[in-house]
């Protein structure tokens, strides 16, 4: 029985490669089951096929963990080491899709979300407490070095396939034919919108949003999709899609982490990004890891 596993990691290029995956005729596609999960979550009942190659697609099997603080899923090695035990005691010959996104690159989309998920700190606020700097809890320990290699040990370099976010944005069509020739199926790149490639906010998205959240917002959504606000949810929601929708279309204008954050997060990765490089034997450096 043939069976992939894409794992993220989120905000690096999912909803488009999920559009590649969902319909496709060879692929048995599985979307999310939550399966292999650590948190306390209701998992889908998933069919196998023997004929297709069976395909699940789930960024959040890389985010094993969860700060509490932020109500935010976030990655921690332990629990990364236990995810993948988990996989490999389900099948130990199944493949993997991993996708890396630059850390100073990952950090801006990651409060992006947090944002749309009703928080309200300020970007500051998030790479303190995610990175630990508060609560001494490190919640983003994305040492890809690290995690490729307890991948590779697992489930060997054969059957482990790294894209890198960086390299789909620049050639779609090249990562396109990487992930066919891995999984053996033909894979039909479709039109790039709204649906199969989402945008972070602008920086003018953010604020606004953010404003709303504080008023409008009495708990962020958590890992379960719980999400409380002082209106109704549903209106509430309805007005954060009509904010996104203008900023979908406006100038591209980040809320960029300051020099001081930007220095420490590119202390923090420096070592493992050049052991990854090396590993690989491949100059990650243009690509903003740093």
């Amino acid at each position: 029985m043939k069976e992939v596993i894409h794992i993220g990691f989120s905000k690096s290029a999912s909803t488009f490669l999920q559009s590649l995956f969902e319909g496709n005729e060879e692929l048995n596609f599985i979307y999310k089951s939550k399966r292999f999960s650590l948190l306390d979550e209701d998992t889908d009942m998933v069919d196998l096929s023997e004929s297709l190659t069976n395909l699940e697609s789930d960024e959040h099997i890389i985010l094993p963990s969860h700060n509490d603080h932020l109500n935010v899923r976030t990655t921690r090695l332990e629990d990364v080491k236990k995810i993948l035990i988990r996989i490999y005691n389900h099948n130990p010959d199944a493949k993997i899709i991993l996708v890396l996104r630059s850390q100073l690159g990952l950090i801006p989309s990651r409060y992006s979300q947090y944002i749309v998920s009703g928080g309200d700190k300020s970007i500051t606020e998030f790479v303190s407490i995610l990175n630990g700097l508060e609560e001494n809890e490190d919640d983003f320990q994305n040492y890809y070095f690290q995690i490729i290699k307890m991948m590779f040990e697992f489930f060997g370099r054969e059957n482990t396939l790294i894209l890198f976010f960086e390299e789909i944005n620049s050639d779609r069509i090249g990562s396109i034919k990487k992930l066919s020739e891995f999984l053996n199926v033909s894979l039909v790149p479709k039109e790039s919108n709204i649906l199969s490639r989402r945008k972070g906010l602008t920086k003018y998205g953010l604020r606004i949003i953010r404003f709303l959240n504080r008023f409008l917002v009495k708990n962020n959504e958590n890992y379960k999709g719980v999400l409380e606000t002082r209106i109704p949810v549903f209106l509430y929601k309805n007005i954060i899609r009509f904010v996104r929708l203008i900023d979908y279309f406006l100038p591209k204008k980040k809320e960029n982490i300051s020099a001081k954050e930007r220095e420490y997060i590119i202390g923090k990765f420096k070592e493992d990004n050049h052991q990854l490089s090396e590993y690989l034997s491949k100059d990650i450096k243009p690509l903003g890891y740093l």
